[in-house]
């Protein structure tokens, strides 16, 4: 038990915390219940960043957004009771099923970016879209975006930890963030077309082997065209994912809206 909430099986955990499955009696729901690790539990800066998940996902009531329902702590044990999303995520579908047909491409895309839309439009910029972080529901094929613990509002330019290390995941991090740039809503549009090229090769923009090479390569060369893996897929499609791809943050698209709206023209 965790206050009022049972904890019935362990779902994942990562460098800061731990998500397990839980129920409310209560309300007769289930929840996906985030605590800090204990090993993190004491260090000030990650519990400001566990606080800040929860107050950006708060903020965002979408249908794309997993959503938050209470931030709690119970003898010490800071959690995040959230929407409990029975699927899988976007890297374990990749990695299961490899490269994905057109429609569902297409359909997945136009959620992610529906989602991205909603975020921006309160001031948060997510700064670690991956497909790790999105989660496809069973039953309606619903996509949620997950995991806002690096999110920051818009007006907030840091993009680097208090002890200086780079914050994000570098296969799908924009070329201005590894520069140590300020993050935009432009950012998570290069993540979005990284998580896209994902859906259309099974893998990453930039699938090297090492941390330099990563870096590297998403700061001075383009990715192959995904059309040189996948003939099968439309050009407009290929148009999409590489504008998002673009070096300079000025020749994507202007906004997550407008994403939607050109996977919708030509995605029909």
């Amino acid at each position: 038990m965790l206050g009022e909430c049972e904890l019935h099986q362990e779902l994942g955990r990562g460098a800061m915390g731990i998500v397990f499955k839980g129920y409310e009696p209560i309300l007769a729901r289930f929840v996906a219940i985030k605590m800090l690790a204990p090993e993190s539990a004491t260090n000030p800066i990650v519990r400001e960043r566990f606080a800040r998940e929860a107050r950006a996902g708060a903020a965002i009531q979408h249908e794309n957004v997993v959503t938050i329902y209470a931030v709690r702590e119970v003898n010490g044990v800071a959690y995040i009771a959230m929407e409990y999303v029975p699927g899988v995520s976007l890297d374990k579908l990749i990695k299961e099923s490899g490269p994905l047909p057109l429609a569902t491409i297409t359909q997945l895309a136009r959620q992610i970016a529906r989602g991205l839309s909603a975020a921006h439009k309160k001031g948060i910029i997510h700064r670690d879209i991956k497909p790790a972080n999105i989660v496809l529901q069973n039953e309606t094929g619903t996509v949620k975006i997950a995991d806002f613990g690096l999110a920051r509002n818009a007006s907030d330019a840091g993009n680097l930890s208090q002890t200086g290390a780079l914050v994000g995941t570098p296969y799908f991090m924009s070329p201005e963030q590894i520069q140590g740039q300020p993050a935009s809503t432009a950012s998570d549009l290069y993540s979005l077309g990284g998580v896209l090229y994902s859906l259309c090769t099974g893998e990453p923009p930039f699938p090297g082997t090492s941390l330099v090479a990563v870096l590297y390569a998403a700061c001075s060369t383009n990715p192959t065209p995904i059309r040189e893996r996948r003939p099968d897929l439309p050009v407009w499609l290929e148009a999409v994912v590489m504008r998002l791809l673009e070096k300079n943050p000025a020749l994507r698209f202007p906004s997550a809206a407008a994403v939607v709206a050109a996977l919708s023209d030509n995605g029909r």
